[in-house]
C-alpha cells in the first residue's frame, strides 16, 4: 500500500502545495503537464488564474517568454500553447 501512495498520491505525505509550487520542467512538456496535474489532483478550489501563473513559472525559459506573447484564457489553453511552442524550439 504504501508503494501505491509513493507513486500516485506523494503530496498526501506533506503539504500539497510545496512539490507544486517547487515543480520544474524537466523534460517535455507533456511530461511536465503529467507531473503538475498529479499534484494538482490533490488540492482542491485553486482559482484556475493561480494555477495557470504555477504552472507557467515551472516551464523551461524560452517556453515561459514565447507563452507570454500569446492570451491565454484558461489552464487547458497554455498547456495546449506551451505544447504548440516547445515544437518550435
Amino acid at each position: 500500500m504504501n508503494a501505491l501512495i509513493q507513486r500516485f498520491q506523494p503530496v498526501l505525505m506533506g503539504d500539497p502545495f510545496e512539490p507544486l509550487l517547487a515543480l520544474k520542467q524537466d523534460n517535455s512538456v507533456s511530461e511536465f503537464i503529467t507531473q503538475f496535474e498529479r499534484f494538482t489532483g490533490v488540492i482542491k478550489g485553486l482559482n484556475e488564474q493561480y494555477l495557470m501563473k504555477i504552472f507557467s513559472n515551472g516551464l523551461w525559459e524560452e517556453i515561459r517568454a514565447e507563452l507570454k506573447l500569446y492570451k491565454t484564457t484558461n489552464l487547458s489553453e497554455i498547456m495546449s500553447e506551451a505544447h504548440a511552442i516547445e515544437g518550435k524550439i
